[in-house]
């Protein structure tokens, strides 16, 4: 939909801007700091975002290597990365605060008469930046932001108590949308009052931040844990909060824990399993497109660590009922003003039913994917193509790596099965050195399962080759 964009892109990868904004006020500093770290990594994967040209801000500097080996490896027309020097905060502020990334931009988009903004998602701090572009008489496309005065419906179909809310009206006119039994509350504290309600009757539950990425925001409460004395529970749960900064400052929810026997498992705790989800956009005039879809890959915490794309996926058996549930969700959405990319994800009951459990309105961690598969395949890639993204393939720290060593991986094993059409791209680098979550990122594709299993089981050990090793989480 996106990969060849018909204009350049300005390209601001505001991942830490987006997830702050549900998160604990009070949360200590040196632990969000971790979470920016973490959250600056994404920018790499913003190089593959729409276009033939483009213009990428990124809140920290992008290994030049790395750019360089995308470059040639896509054969894109021109990839330019700016940092801007400072950071007062989110990257919009920075960007806004910083004279010589403005003029930069500015000049991007005044020698190529036009260029459309994409950023990760949408923040008021993006919609500062905007009016700043104005001012100066640069005026970027926004088709994937929703109006200013429509902002309200980002922050509300993205939250996990809006989208429930939603859901629940919608399904008294669409009996396609299903939802998991569930309450919401106004605290921690009440949560685990409803807890005890659910750990008297022995029902495996979830209890849910009202916002969170990847997982973090969620705490799994499965059967045997069920088992224990109920304030081995609640210490379970304090404890597993304490690390993650969105429990204690917005409402919370208890949900049943949806298992599926039909699903595969991809994490080693107890009761999670594996979401198939949609992915779609919402530009300007409101006409709605699906990108694609797939089955995520969970670590042994539950967190999203990648996904399986395209055909020879459980999304396959399922897909032309979720495609009706992501036409009405679309619908309504669209019709409060939202535009812009979004995501649903969809767990399989024991009987095969697609179960509701989350929107993110924003771009999903598979929007790099998307467009890299379209742009070598074009828009047959979803029925023609089977894709594995790691994001991150967590590997054990090894300061003596190079990037240039990480990329003769990827070459050493394209040089092999490219022959069979299958093609290993490096999509994240700067997680390669990070001491506290070390990883890497990157996207094969093939025309079918077993050719793509070949060529990353072969990736595998050429980065073994190089001193990359895998971790397990």
């Amino acid at each position: 939909m996106n990969a060849d964009a018909p204009y350049p892109s300005v390209i601001i990868p505001n991942v830490f801007e987006y997830a702050q904004k549900g998160m604990d006020p009070d949360y200590p500093a040196l632990l969000l700091a971790r979470w920016r770290r973490r959250a600056f990594g994404f920018s790499d994967a913003a190089l593959f975002w729409a276009g033939d040209d483009k213009l990428v801000v990124s809140p920290r500097a992008i290994d030049n290597d790395f750019v360089q080996y995308v470059v040639d490896l896509l054969s894109y027309k021109s990839v330019t990365t700016i940092v801007p020097q400072y950071h007062s905060g989110g990257l919009c502020s920075s960007i806004a605060e910083d004279r010589v990334v403005l003029s930069e931009i500015c000049n991007f988009v005044t020698a190529r008469g036009s260029a459309c903004l994409r950023p990760w998602g949408a923040t008021k701090e993006l919609y500062l930046l905007v009016d700043e572009f104005r001012r100066r008489n640069v005026t970027l496309i926004t088709e994937e932001l929703p109006e200013r005065d429509n902002y309200w419906s980002c922050s509300y179909i993205d939250s996990k108590v809006g989208f429930r809310e939603l859901c629940t009206k919608l399904r008294t006119h669409s009996p396609v949308i299903q939802i998991p039994e569930g309450f919401t509350c106004d605290s921690l504290v009440d949560a685990l009052e409803i807890l005890r309600w659910f750990y008297s009757r022995g029902l495996p539950c979830v209890l849910k931040s009202s916002s969170g990425v990847g997982g973090f925001g969620n705490v799994f409460l499965h059967d045997e844990l069920l088992q224990q004395p109920f304030e081995t529970v609640v210490d379970y749960v304090m404890g597993a909060v304490e690390a993650i900064p969105y429990f204690r400052s917005g409402p919370v929810l208890v949900e049943e824990l949806i298992v599926s026997d039909m699903m595969p498992r991809s994490s080693a705790m107890p009761g999670c399993t594996s979401s198939v989800f949609m992915s779609g956009v919402i530009l300007s005039g409101g006409e709605l497109t699906i990108i694609g879809g797939g089955v995520d890959m969970r670590d042994s915490q539950c967190h999203y660590v990648g996904a399986e794309l395209g055909k020879d996926t459980y999304l396959e058996n399922i897909g032309d009922y979720l495609l009706s549930s992501m036409k009405k969700i679309g619908e309504t959405i669209a019709s409060y003003g939202y535009r812009g990319h979004w995501g649903v994800n969809f767990m399989v009951s024991k009987t095969g039913a697609p179960v509701v459990i989350e929107l993110n309105a924003r771009r999903c961690g598979e929007s790099h994917a998307y467009a890299l598969a379209e742009r070598l395949y074009g828009e047959e890639w979803r029925s023609d193509s089977y894709i594995i993204t790691r994001f991150p393939y967590p590997v054990l720290s090894n300061p003596d790596v190079s990037v240039p060593l990480l990329l003769q991986a990827f070459d050493s094993t394209n040089a092999i099965h490219k022959r069979n059409g299958v093609l290993t791209v490096p999509t994240q680098v700067s997680w390669l050195h990070d001491k506290a979550n070390p990883g890497i990122g990157y996207v094969v594709i093939g025309a079918t399962r077993d050719l793509v299993k070949s060529a990353e089981h072969h990736l595998h050990e050429q980065l073994t080759s190089v001193g990359i090793k895998y971790r397990d989480c």
